[in-house]
């Protein structure tokens, strides 16, 4: 029993320490996409150069604003699968360390994204980026929950499913997304906002099958 629990706080700190490079990750891809926004060359310009300059990075910004808030579900649905995680093992840790590629690739693909809006190549690359961190999220997460492997014994089947649907989300309009680029690229990152309504119904939804459960016990 004394090696067993010596080998599972090994393992668990293990677990703790992609989670504090995954935050990291996190962060450091949330800022560096603001380096890629644009400024005017010389502030000597006037209003009217100005505004015409800030009306043109409209699309631009609103793009990561969208990216910003696409890495946002992705880093809360992290913390909530790493909830449920007790132990991690080496292909836990790979699975994770392309799922952080992908994340750390993101500030590059979004420049592409906000420079190029118009083109489809450009979109499509985005798109895709944001499928990838998708799957491997759900990679993830269907690898630790199979047959209990990195979870609680006891651990509810009905949130493991529930876990995987909302994980689903970001990637499946990613693939709507990479389709909307090959036939009107300008409109790719508008699709990414239905990302935050699905989830927003999903959570309802959730949340009004719970009562009703409980009800029945």
């Amino acid at each position: 029993m004394k090696g067993s629990n010596s080998h599972n706080s090994g393992l668990k700190m293990s677990l703790h320490r992609i989670q504090t490079l995954t935050d990291a990750i996190f962060a450091l891809a949330m800022i560096l996409m603001i380096l890629f926004l644009e400024f005017p060359e010389s502030i000597d310009i006037s209003p009217v150069e100005l505004h015409k300059f800030l009306f043109e990075q409209f699309q631009t910004v609103g793009l990561f604003a969208i990216t910003f808030i696409i890495l946002a579900f992705y880093w809360i649905s992290n913390h909530q699968q790493n909830h449920y995680l007790r132990y991690t093992d080496q292909k836990h840790l790979w699975i994770n360390i392309l799922y952080l590629l992908s994340i750390v690739l993101i500030p590059y693909s979004n420049a592409f994204g906000m420079t190029f809006t118009n083109d489809w190549l450009s979109q499509a690359f985005y798109s895709l980026n944001i499928f990838l961190i998708g799957f491997f999220s759900f990679l993830n997460w269907a690898y630790a929950t199979k047959d209990h492997r990195l979870v609680d014994p006891d651990l509810d089947p009905q949130i493991i499913t529930s876990v995987k649907k909302a994980i689903l989300v970001e990637p499946l309009v990613a693939l709507l997304a990479t389709i909307v680029a090959f036939v009107k690229p300008s409109l790719c990152g508008p699709t990414f906002l239905l990302v935050p309504i699905i989830i927003v119904y999903l959570d309802a939804k959730a949340k009004k099958a719970k009562p009703a459960k409980e009800s029945k016990i």
